[in-house]
């Protein structure tokens, strides 16, 4: 038996490196349209083949941002039929005129669930960075990525 073979051998510094930018290309989006899924997948296809273990934070990377795209584009359809249900009722309520308290509150209840919307998507937006971030850090330190929520569109 020799002496080494209790020894824990350090990972690569590139792969460790690599495991990191899977995780913080995704921040991209601050200079590139669909750059939370461009970048992410520019290094996933570029090194998934280096290591299983920076293959598995590409994936995992690339699932969230997907995930959370389905997500704002599901609050961008409900904003938009939210929108317009309210310029169905006011067109519909500008010819009644005896109905306006219906308008109104047709109007506060729409209002109501665009600024849910808007508030959802900024603790989503902020979620998702710090997300990026702490998974970013996971990576380097060589612990597995966790994403919630992700849908496994990459296996």
């Amino acid at each position: 038996m020799s002496e080494n073979s209790n020894v824990i051998q350090p990972r690569p510094a590139d792969i460790a490196l690599w495991s990191l930018a899977c995780h913080f290309a995704a921040y991209a989006m601050f200079f590139l349209p669909f750059g939370h899924i461009l970048g992410p997948l520019i290094v996933w296809l570029a090194k998934r083949d280096s290591s299983p273990e920076i293959d598995a934070h590409g994936k995992a990377s690339l699932n969230f941002q997907l995930t959370m795209s389905l997500i704002y584009l599901c609050l961008g359809i409900i904003g938009v039929v939210l929108i317009a249900i309210l310029i169905a009722a006011g067109a519909v309520e500008m010819f009644k005129t005896e109905h306006l308290d219906l308008m109104t509150a047709n109007l506060i209840v729409t209002m109501i669930g665009l600024v849910l919307i808007a508030i959802l998507s900024v603790i989503g937006a902020i979620y998702g960075w710090v997300m990026i971030a702490v998974n970013g850090i996971r990576a380097y330190d060589g612990k597995p990525a966790y994403y919630l929520p992700s849908i496994s569109f990459l296996k």
